[in-house]
């Protein structure tokens, strides 16, 4: 009996001393989106569903600012964000952004129709 005491303080021991997941990446519920198109992916690192659904909303306010074929170039919300995309098909195209700051990051997929 004592021997298995031992035994499971050594393994809670151990564990505790484990690196923590976390702070793994998060997917999340997507938004609704609010052009013509849709969310096709939301995933938070370090930070909250919630801020990265403020931060994926910001984004494509910043993104839509000059047209519907829009960049952002500024930070939103604090987060910078890099973005890469492909046309699927004339006056469609999808896209994927990875915000960052810091150490949280927010990565958003969306299709998106002209």
């Amino acid at each position: 009996m004592i021997r298995r005491c031992a035994t499971l303080l050594m393994l809670l021991g151990l564990l505790a001393v484990l690196p923590s997941t976390a702070h793994a990446a998060t997917k999340c519920t997507v938004p609704d989106y609010p052009g013509n198109g849709e969310y096709t992916s939301l995933k938070v690192t370090k930070t909250t569903c919630a801020e990265g659904v403020k931060v994926a909303k910001a984004f494509y306010t910043c993104r839509t600012k000059h047209g519907p074929l829009g960049r952002c170039v500024s930070k939103v919300r604090g987060y910078a964000c890099n973005e890469q995309r492909s046309m699927t098909t004339p006056g469609e195209f999808t896209g994927k952004a990875t915000c960052s700051k810091g150490k949280r990051k927010v990565a958003i997929g969306y299709h998106q129709t002209t």
